[in-house]
């Protein structure tokens, strides 16, 4: 394998003043500002999603075949020694299987890296979806996993072994947050902060959390709280006006999506993180706050259960379930000691999830796959 291995990288590598974020072009920002580029030789293809909410499907069909058009010119006339690319899901992931295949056709290994929860939950639910998803994934070489999560759910579910599906763990995007020491409040009197870090979908269980708000606003027993709801989405407006119909605005705030500077101060202040979500691969939003030593309050979905062990790091609840959601927020906010035990726990379990960890397994495991085509 050459020194430097010519590399396509498929991702989120939008211009720097695009409105769009979220926890693919984070891992893929973080990624460029690692090492990896004094690893690779790298030619870069970006496969952001063009607005959000998604844009109609003739539009997203006219992007896929624009980048459909740069990865045949990067194939055939960059000549590289492998591709790997990033995908979610959805048309996202039938557009990765075809260039998956083109790779092949080409002599050229592809790695492919399922980051969005909601493949496995499809798969799980619709046997039609499972047959067409098995074709598919035929034509990648390697399926990237972020946990032993996902390599028995690609070995039950389609008889995948676990050699063709290494582990790559994830990582946190934000490398300062690493060396972030959250202190208690010595404020007894200030409200406990819950933050949400997140698409405002409902895949995301925001309108769950709105909800148990609601339930936790009329228990006297419990002490004051605010909670504050960053990210953007599609049903941003509809979760405001949620909050507004039930009243909480004094202790509901969406604040869109922020700055890394503004996001690392909300979260070194906050009390608890928690998310509700329906489906993940592994939030590396979840991961930056338990890497400055917040307990989790999160569902059992993806490769969350490798990370997160029910009654340590944090609460796992069931999806959907707002009755647990209640009592697991009602737990942590009567009692501060369990909090600062599962925090503590918490940012001991993230301290391994560093980008330049992620980035020599990467290497090793593409240099591998190249030596073996």
């Amino acid at each position: 394998v050459a020194v430097r291995p010519r590399i396509l990288l498929i991702g989120s590598f939008p211009p720097p003043d695009s409105p769009i974020v979220g926890g693919i072009r984070t891992a893929c920002d973080s990624l460029l500002a690692s090492t990896l580029p004094d690893r690779w030789d790298l030619a870069l293809i970006d496969s952001t999603m063009q607005s959000i909410p998604k844009p109609p499907l003739f539009r997203r069909i006219l992007g896929a075949t624009h980048r459909c058009g740069l990865y045949l010119k990067a194939l055939f006339g960059g000549n590289p020694d492998a591709v790997v690319m990033f995908t979610a899901g959805g048309l996202g992931f039938v557009e990765k299987s075809l260039y998956a295949m083109l790779a092949t056709m080409a002599g050229v290994p592809s790695l492919m890296w399922m980051v969005g929860g909601e493949f496995m939950t499809r798969n799980l639910k619709s046997p039609w979806y499972r047959r067409f998803a098995a074709l598919l994934l035929r034509w990648p070489t390697l399926l990237l996993s972020p946990g032993p999560t996902w390599q028995r759910f690609y070995a039950q579910t389609f008889g995948i072994p676990k050699e063709r599906c290494p582990t790559i763990e994830s990582w946190i995007g934000d490398q300062t947050l690493f060396d972030v020491y959250r202190q208690p409040s010595s404020n007894t009197n200030a409200p406990v902060s819950i933050v949400f870090v997140g698409w405002i979908e409902r895949a995301k269980g925001v309108f769950e959390l709105i909800s148990a708000a609601s339930r936790l606003a009329v228990d006297p027993a419990l002490p004051k709280f605010k909670i504050t709801l960053i990210g953007g989405g599609g049903a941003l407006q509809e979760a405001a006006d949620l909050v507004d119909t039930l009243g909480l605005m004094h202790l509901v705030t969406l604040t869109g999506w922020i700055s890394d500077v503004e996001k690392r101060e909300t979260l070194t202040n906050a009390d608890i993180f928690v998310l509700p979500t329906h489906a993940e691969g592994l939030p590396l939003a979840m991961l930056e706050a338990m890497v400055v030593g917040l307990p989790v309050i999160t569902t059992p979905v993806g490769s969350i259960p490798d990370v997160v062990s029910d009654g340590n790091e944090g609460l796992l609840i069931p999806v959907g379930d707002i009755e647990r959601l209640v009592g697991a927020l009602a737990d942590l906010l009567r009692n501060p000691a369990e909090r600062e035990r599962m925090g503590k726990a918490a940012k001991s379990r993230a301290a391994s999830f560093s980008v330049e960890t992620a980035v020599t397994q990467l290497d090793r495991v593409v240099r591998r796959a190249i030596h073996k085509s």
